[in-house]
């Protein structure tokens, strides 16, 4: 059956004081229903909507009044026969009287959008109320809304802008937007679903698109850095395509990981370590595949409201990112490209020649040792004017940036598509023609039926890497001989013995990484009715990783006769998942509802080979394996992880104030034992919109609060795969040249989970009609049932077993979000937020701390990422000796005499963001800022003997000259039997006296764009502007090193060997970026 709709336009025949108020004249005798409505309609603003099949058109109507109300009219034509009407303000809607009069089928409505500008709004989500329609704007702002009805409530909304809500009568739409200066009705990412920032009661950070897109940065989590509470993140090295140290409201296990779990698109992306052996830019980054530009948002899930749904997973909180879907409308072709340098971002003032050459004539006549050809060649045998600024030789070259965009979008409300492409280049500071270089591509179609109950949603992110560095970080030679030098007259390398190395001879050797990524995904829902969708995802995950280091014979030394030398890589992860839900909407009076209900299935699988080849003929043989005279299988791992689980959500909400959350689910694991397989975890949240209490509403200062809080349990198993199971080693001692089999781990049946409860309460307050926004959260996270080596009686045959143990960790602190509109005219305007977070780590409970293996590690009511060493107490006058403290007395520094040097986690860190925009210019820039401690120059692994053949910087022109002299810098010395040299290297470089303040300030983002589309429009390109982005631009710190954010802050800091735990040397510092770029749409 044709459905048609008759909305005519007239002039009225009178006018009257009011609408409402217009009387009618009309004189008609046996005529059909539709001749009165032609009248009625002839001389008034009133319009019928009926369908002309219900009509009888076999009955004649008589009507006459005279300036009557529309009312009267209305009781006569309808007082006999089988109709019945209703009005919607000037509709009228004719139906049989068994019909529904609220259910009346429309035909198309045109919905136009335009901003505050007037200008068009593409890609605006338009929905209808407790229906599953969905339609979206196209290049025009112009939306088709097929199959609605008259009554309808229309619900439009955008990001950045306040949502609306239209009742449809039948007639087209044209609606202006207004920003929204709070984003309450934005909305967000939850687990398993999306809710609004009004009516949310867990605690989420999100990032939008237009934050990540102006960053001259290749990996996501760059981009990240100084953008939300709770979320810290450092680099470990300012190559490209190194990784990151994530963590998300601290750490909260003591051996295992403390990762967040990520998830892209609804699939759980693998941050397993592909790496089979370390490049100079360490492990690769968990996101290091994933194109920063494919991305809409990141949603940053942290309490227990926002993580229990994940579970057994949820622990070190969720990182979900959706990347970008297209947008009904014609075909728009989006091209970008950024061009530009990179360099690094600080260097150090180091001695020049004169300084260093008159630092090593005073250590060997403090020891009165006499220079040698063989312990002095810098002051015999090499150029005293010779000068080397190593910083500069090593890692001062200037690296090209290389950025290129192409996308594809466009579609119908039924069936809508994108293609996105990327090509990244990003240049080495290093000598030589090192680089990382990505392709990424992005194909995301969605579609839906007709009458909007059906819907398909399918996805596939694909990316290939190339990494060729070198596998020694040439940062680390940075404070070689100022006078040394690295050639001979022939242009061969020079060697001095074999205790100094060439670097630019380390640059004959090459790392090279070949990565590949497959992330893919389907979604189907179906509305079975309103209030109820079917829907299953399938995801699918793959990850490999080919690895190759060249180590030729002209890259070592020829007097230690090392032949050409090869490692070879190769990493496999394939995953799949599969999670079908029930989800069910219910709205009635003042009572909304949401339940889900879901299942979880997933398998991955993980292998690894590590093989080590030598005896090669040649250097030229190195990337032939089969080429290997002698080849090694250095490790092979296999690992087959299954999990399951079954999750529930309730949320509920009365009159728009009081909320109320119920999460719950029950995971089970392969990587427990087999008697704790299973766990069931879950949270209450709460909330109250005390603002929409009658007491403040339309108060004229406070536009918004909500009181919020929430508890609950949540795990991890991040602590690989088998663990729980014993395992056997290749015994060292042969019996008549058989190979045996020896015990090195006991069976744990009762293996499980690390277990943490998740506490919080919040603020949110508004004010000026949210033109100043303050979000302030207090958290406090317990984890226990943690997985330790619990020492076993030398009886058993065994020294220990890894096994659960109720030792307690607390991650507390205070978060603080503020956010506001401080100008917003026509033409101008002016937006900041600042992100402030002061966490706290302590360990709470470790029974029997004293007699375990962690005895030196950790202390009960201080942090779990301390630093222990010797307490440095100066320096004596008389000798120049470094002095320390003995706290037992025995008059021997061991490590019995360690006290607490200070804490690796940071003691607050944040952000401060602005936004400038007038007219077509736009400015924007980022503080990213940390207070945090960590080791200096002076540290063990970073420096070498204060007088030996390693250079210092220029702090150590205060060092101790002469008896009397008072300083901190203990005296130069080269002999290695003097107490001198012994107290600096084993003991000052592990003391106080090497721990520094590493707090930083840094300009982290500077973005200046403007909009040239005036002129373009001319040459068929609808959009265009140009910008200039800058990336670390400036550091205001006063720690002594490279870097402050690169010193680290998660590593497990105590070991016999290194009380600070870290084997890590200098690193080449953070990059400092400049690009140039242009975006344009077609």
């Amino acid at each position: 059956m044709r459905i048609k709709i008759y909305l005519l336009l007239c002039l009225l025949a009178n006018f009257g004081q009011a609408a409402a108020a217009q009387n009618l004249t009309l004189n008609v005798t046996n005529v059909k229903f539709q001749q009165v409505v032609r009248e009625i309609e002839g001389h008034s603003k009133y319009r019928f909507v009926y369908d002309p099949n219900e009509i009888d058109n076999g009955a004649l109507y008589t009507i006459n009044v005279t300036e009557e109300s529309i009312d009267v009219v209305l009781k006569q034509l309808f007082k006999n026969g089988n109709l019945k009407y209703q009005t919607f303000e000037n509709t009228i809607v004719v139906k049989r009287k068994d019909g529904d009069i609220n259910n009346v089928p429309q035909e198309n409505i045109i919905v136009t959008i335009l901003d505050e500008n007037s200008k068009p709004m593409p890609g605006v989500t338009l929905r209808i109320k407790n229906k599953p329609n969905v339609f979206g704007t196209n290049d025009e702002g112009k939306a088709t809304l097929a199959g609605v009805a008259v009554g309808d409530i229309l619900i439009v909304n955008y990001i950045g802008y306040k949502t609306k809500e239209i009742k449809l009568d039948g007639a087209n739409v044209n609606l202006r937007l207004e920003p929204d200066l709070s984003n309450l009705d934005e909305i967000v990412i939850v687990g398993y679903g999306t809710s609004t920032n009004r009516n949310n009661v867990g605690s989420i950070s999100s990032i939008t698109s237009k934050d990540l897109e102006n960053q001259p940065v290749i990996d996501p989590l760059a981009a990240l850095q100084g953008r939300s509470t709770g979320l810290m993140i450092s680099s470990n090295s300012g190559l490209p395509g190194g990784g990151y140290n994530v963590q998300l409201r601290g750490a909260n296990s003591l051996t295992n990981g403390n990762n967040p779990l990520y998830i892209i698109d609804g699939v759980p992306f693998a941050d397993d370590n592909m790496n089979q052996f370390i490049a100079a830019n360490g492990r690769q980054s968990a996101l290091a595949l994933i194109n920063p530009k494919d991305i809409e948002r990141v949603d940053i899930l942290k309490d227990a409201d926002a993580t229990a749904i994940y579970g057994s997973r949820g622990a070190n909180g969720v990182i979900l990112i959706t990347t970008k879907k297209g947008q009904s409308g014609s075909l728009k072709v989006d091209f970008g490209t950024s061009l530009g340098v990179s360099t690094a971002v600080k260097t150090l003032e180091m001695l020049n020649t004169q300084q260093f050459l008159a630092l090593r004539t005073e250590a060997f006549a403090n020891d009165n040792n006499t220079p040698t050809l063989t312990n002095a060649p810098d002051l015999l045998t090499w150029k005293s004017t010779d000068y080397t600024d190593w910083q500069d030789k090593l890692f001062g070259h200037s690296a090209p940036f290389g950025n290129y965009q192409l996308s594809v979008a466009g579609g119908t409300d039924q069936i809508k598509y994108l293609f996105s492409g990327n090509y990244t280049n990003q240049g080495e500071p290093l000598p030589g023609n090192k680089a990382y270089n990505r392709v990424n591509g992005l194909f995301n179609i969605t579609s839906q039926s007709k009458n909007s109950k059906f819907k398909l949603n399918a996805s596939v992110n694909y990316a290939l890497d190339k990494n060729n560095t070198v596998p020694t970080d040439l940062a680390q030679y940075y404070n070689l001989a100022p006078n040394y030098y690295l050639h001979n007259p022939d242009g061969s390398y020079y060697w001095f013995g074999t205790s100094l190395q060439n670097p630019y001879a380390y640059m004959e050797r090459t790392s090279i990484s070949k990565s590949k990524s497959l992330l893919a995904n389907t979604t189907a829902s179906y509305q079975i009715i309103p209030e109820l969708e079917a829907k299953v995802s399938f995801g699918y995950n793959l990850k490999k990783m080919d690895q190759l280091q060249m180590l030729p014979s002209t890259g070592f030394n020829p007097a230690l006769a090392t032949g050409p030398q090869a490692a070879y890589g190769f990493s496999d992860y394939n995953s799949f998942i599969v999670e079908p839900q029930l989800n069910y909407n219910k709205s009635f009076g003042r009572h909304d509802v949401k339940v889900l209900l879901g299942g979880t299935w997933q398998r991955s699988e993980n292998e690894g080979h590590y093989l080590f080849g030598t005896n090669y003929a040649s250097d030229s043989q190195l990337e032939n394996m089969a080429a290997a005279g002698t080849l090694r299988v250095n490790s092979f791992s296999f690992a087959d992880y299954r999990y399951q689980s079954f999750f529930g959500r309730i949320n509920y909400a009365f009159d728009n104030k009081y909320l109320l959350n119920l999460s719950a689910r029950r995971d089970g694991s392969s990587r427990f034992g087999p008697e704790n397989k299973y766990g069931n975890f879950g949270a209450i949240g709460a909330g109250w919109i005390f603002s929409n209490e009658d007491f403040l509403k339309d108060h004229k200062i406070l536009s918004f609060g909500k009181l919020r809080a929430s508890i609950g349990l949540t795990g991890s198993d991040q602590i690989g795969n088998y663990s729980y199971l014993d395992t056997w080693n290749s015994s060292s001692f042969p019996y008549q040249t058989i190979v045996g089999l020896t015990p090195a781990r006991v069976f744990n049946p009762f293996y499980g989970w690390e277990e943490n409860t998740k506490r919080e309460i919040g603020l949110e307050l508004g004010f000026l009609k949210d033109k100043l926004f303050l979000n302030t959260t207090y958290y406090n996270n317990r984890s226990g049932n943690q997985l330790v080596d619990i020492t076993l009686s030398p009886q058993t045959g065994y020294s220990s077993y890894t096994g659960n143990m109720p030792a307690l960790i607390q991650n507390s602190g205070w978060e603080f979000d503020v956010t506001s509109t401080n100008i917003n005219q026509k033409d101008f305007k002016w937006t900041s937020s600042i992100n402030l977070s002061i966490p706290t780590n302590k360990l709470l409970e470790y029974p029997n701390l004293a007699q375990s293996v962690d005895a030196n590690k950790y202390i009960i009511g201080e942090s779990t990422r301390i630093a222990r060493g010797f307490q440095f107490t100066g320096v004596d006058p008389a000798t120049g000796v470094a002095q320390f403290l003995d706290k037992n007395g025995d008059n021997a520094l061991t490590t019995a005499d360690y006290v607490t040097l200070g804490n690796i986690m940071p003691e607050l860190y944040g952000g401060i963001n602005n936004n400038f925009s007038y007219k077509g210019l736009s400015f924007n820039f980022l503080f990213q800022f940390v207070k945090q401690e960590g080791p200096g120059l002076a540290y063990g692994p970073l420096a070498g003997n204060l007088g030996g053949l390693t250079n210092f910087d220029v702090s150590v022109l205060n060092r101790w000259k002469k008896p009397g002299d008072i300083t901190d810098i203990p005296r130069a010395s080269t002999l290695t039997s003097s107490l001198a040299y012994a107290r600096y290297v084993s003991n000052y470089r592990y003391s106080t006296a090497a721990w520094e303040d590493a707090s930083f300030i840094r300009l982290k983002n500077v973005s200046l764009s403007y909009d040239i589309s005036k002129w373009t429009e001319k040459i068929s390109i609808k959009r265009a502007s140009i910008n200039f982005n800058a990336q670390n631009l400036f550091t205001w710190t006063s720690f002594r090193g490279l870097d402050p954010e690169i010193q680290g802050f998660d590593r497990t800091f105590v070991s016999g060997v290194n009380p600070y735990g870290s084997v890590k040397t200098s690193s080449t510092p953070t990059m400092r970026t400049f690009t140039f770029g242009l975006q344009a749409t077609f």
